[in-house]
Formats: structure tokens, sequence, C-alpha cells
């Protein structure tokens, strides 16, 4: 019985703190406004693109990326993407 309880314990906090997250991209959720992203990422600003988008660099899984925070027409976070540069080294032997 004891294991029985402490299963639906760990379930039901489990479930709990995962409705707790509302992170859509990165730490911010869809409809976020431009000055509460640069206010809140953590990595420092790159270039503001227009009105519209926000360039952040990061490192993730050890690779450079570009960090993109697309807003929608209402000023809010409607999309983000990430960008992946990877330098190749050519060789040439003669």
């Amino acid at each position: 019985m004891k294991k029985i309880l402490l299963g639906f314990l760990i379930l039901a906090g489990g479930i709990g703190s995962s409705k707790a997250q509302n992170h859509d991209f990165r730490a911010f959720g869809w409809g976020t406004s431009i000055s509460q992203v640069q206010f809140g990422e953590s990595t420092p600003l790159i270039a503001k693109v227009g009105d519209d988008e926000l360039l952040y660099k990061d490192i993730l899984g050890g690779y450079d990326c570009d960090v993109i925070y697309i807003y929608n027409d209402n000023n809010s976070l409607g999309s983000g993407m990430y960008i992946f540069s990877k330098n190749i080294v050519i060789l040439s032997f003669i």
C-alpha cells in the first residue's frame, strides 16, 4: 500500500510540475512582448531587426547558433527559430 501511495504522489507531483511550466520557445510563452523577452533573455541582444525580430547568439549542444524571436502584428511573440552554423575546414592537397 505504501508503494502505491508513493507512486501516486510522484505521479501527481510530476503532472503538477509539468503544467507549471508555460514555455513555448526558450523561457517564454507565445504572446510575450518584445520588452519582456529583452529583459528576460539570458544572452546578450545582437540586433533588433525592424519592429518584429530580435536576434541573439547562443551555444546549444556545443554548437553556435542564432536565436531569432519573431513577433506578429500585435507585437506578441508568434514564433522563434534556431539557426545553427558550423565552420567547415576545406583542405586542399596539390
